[in-house]
């Protein structure tokens, strides 16, 4: 099976995928399984999960703001609030019976990273290590995460991060079929990671979206007065 892990729909604030293109792109590039990761919301997931019907399976995930940086919950069905202690949100996470897992955690040029004194506090709770992201510009900083899951025996995950459709189809994992949360550990254990870093251009994108959003809420604040 081929899974995209770490995807994003225009229901994240920076992402650009509408759902029915997403499922078009996925299954064009053959991806089996895909994990929906919107920033702080489950919208996208459980709209895709509708409409995707047989064709591609959905994971519902949610990359979560914490008050310690990102973490992203994976076979959620309750949608977690943004802005909790990381303690707290994962709790939540474990709650519903979800997996944990620490998205690009070393990379110097997120803001939103897991704050190191935190990534260390919760070692114990966390499932998997994003130990490959294709929007790390740094690939040091992707050496610095596999380090980091070998030295605490952690399975390890390599997420596309995608944003915009074009992004979809280098970067997947290959492994066994699952049922659950629990099989898809075991099957992560003897995956093979697929991995092509993006080109920084991607990056205009996102950055261009969030301030297109921030000039038009502007101007129609301005329009109502």
């Amino acid at each position: 099976m081929k899974l995209a892990f770490h995807v994003h729909t225009n229901y994240s604030h920076d992402g650009f995928s509408k759902i029915l293109n997403l499922k078009e792109r996925l299954m064009k590039k053959g991806i089996d399984i895909v994990a929906i990761s919107d920033h702080n919301t489950l919208k996208g997931a459980v709209e895709a999960e509708k409409l995707f019907g047989d064709d591609v399976r959905v994971i519902k995930c949610e990359e979560i703001k914490t008050q310690d940086g990102e973490i992203i919950g994976l076979f959620l069905s309750q949608e977690i609030p943004p802005l909790l202690s990381i303690d707290e949100t994962i709790k939540r996470i474990k709650y519903q019976g979800g997996l944990v897992c620490v998205p690009h955690p070393f990379d110097r040029m997120r803001k939103s990273k897991i704050h190191l004194d935190a990534l260390y506090r919760i070692i114990d709770e966390i499932d998997i290590v994003e130990v490959s992201n294709a929007r790390n510009i740094y690939p040091q900083d992707d050496k610095l995460a596999l380090d980091f899951a070998d030295k605490y025996g952690k399975l390890k995950i390599c997420g596309t991060d995608a944003h915009i459709l074009f992004e979809i189809g280098h970067t997947y994992v290959e492994l066994e079929d699952f049922k659950d949360s629990k099989e898809f550990l075991n099957s992560l254990k003897d995956a093979k990671l697929h991995f092509k870093r993006s080109g920084i251009y991607v990056h205009f994108f996102t950055k261009g979206k969030k301030y297109y959003k921030l000039i038009i809420g502007k101007l129609y604040k301005n329009y109502e007065r």
